[in-house]
């Protein structure tokens, strides 16, 4: 029986991305270079395109507006072309509209990385897509439950049938635990702006200790800690 190829996003969306994530400031992103590689393993002939402006004798790899800078990417793969524009930012985050050529490098890396993960590498973490569940026997509920908070936020938070104090807390933190902090964190996202959900978020990380969301570097402990803090302050900000 002949079987049925797999298309270019049912493969990458697949991958595990959770330990190659990298956290600066208040952002998380997946490792370009990590990107890259995982991309020409599964498909070695996909390539990407960096798009340029201005007329042939000076063209450059960023268009200027009054809104700021901008790169785009194109990758393609398997004759299936996606393209991602992404704003030049500093150091902090803030959009430039005279780049220079380290910034306009970075944003280029930023935006190849999204571009292949409209590929499906890692969509999830952009998007707010969880693509991955999980039955109750895991470490944490079910990761399509969501608490269910009362108007009146009692003074020791909502029940959330999560157990914050785990007994093993210093063993390392699972894939688990991870791709469900992320689901958090894009329900915040969504409720609370890029402002003050990140301010949130930082507070909570702040609580908690917590220098990297990489699943290999943080212990059962925080994870649960930071769970645990993301759903109560979602209960809070979001007494629904």
């Amino acid at each position: 029986m002949a079987t049925t190829k797999k298309s270019v996003f049912e493969t990458l969306s697949k991958v595990d991305v959770s330990a190659h994530l990298e956290k600066k400031g208040q952002f998380t992103y997946l490792s370009w270079a990590w990107a890259v590689m995982t991309l020409l393993r599964h498909f070695p002939n996909a390539t990407w395109k960096v798009h340029k402006w201005g007329v042939e004798s000076c063209r450059q790899p960023y268009m200027t507006t009054d809104a700021g800078a901008f790169v785009q990417v194109t990758v393609s793969v398997e004759g299936v072309n996606r393209t991602q524009v992404h704003p030049v930012l500093d150091n902090k985050n803030n959009t430039v509209t005279k780049p220079n050529a380290f910034q306009i490098n970075t944003s280029v890396q930023r935006c190849l990385a999204k571009a292949i993960a409209l590929q499906g590498l890692g969509l999830h973490i952009y998007a707010g897509e969880d693509l991955v569940q999980y039955d109750q026997s895991s470490d944490m509920p079910f990761a399509g439950a969501k608490p269910t908070p009362k108007k009146n936020i009692p003074s020791n938070g909502v029940t959330t049938g999560h157990n914050p104090n785990m007994k093993t807390g210093g063993a390392k933190s699972t894939v688990s635990q991870h791709n469900y902090i992320m689901k958090l964190r894009e329900d915040f996202m969504k409720l609370l702006g890029d402002t003050k959900g990140l301010n949130e978020l930082t507070k909570i990380e702040k609580s908690c200790k917590l220098e990297t969301l990489n699943v290999k570097e943080m212990t059962k402990q925080q994870a649960s800690d930071y769970i645990e803090g993301l759903i109560q302050t979602y209960a809070k900000v979001n007494p629904a």
